[in-house]
């Protein structure tokens, strides 16, 4: 789910259930920039999934493009205790 400003223009490009993609409008001035919001897998067998659809999205950003989220990835191996 994806909480917003009215105040604000914005598109939906795509999404899944672990992942929203928007293109965003901040006032008529202003640019249009793009932000992905992800919650990734939590198996890792099935993490390449949402790497992949990132991929994809990026190949078609023409515009500033900012990714937040929680993408379920761990640096350590001591993280999974």
């Amino acid at each position: 789910m994806l909480y917003y400003d009215e105040s604000l223009s914005i598109s939906l490009q795509s999404n899944s259930e672990r992942h929203i993609d928007v293109l965003i409008k901040d006032s008529q001035e202003d640019p249009v920039w793009r932000a992905s919001f992800v919650h990734g897998e939590p198996r890792p067998e099935n993490r390449h999934k949402m790497w992949n659809t990132l991929r994809s999205i990026h190949a078609a950003v023409r515009e500033p493009w900012v990714v937040i989220g929680d993408f379920n990835e761990a640096m350590w191996q001591h993280e999974h205790c």
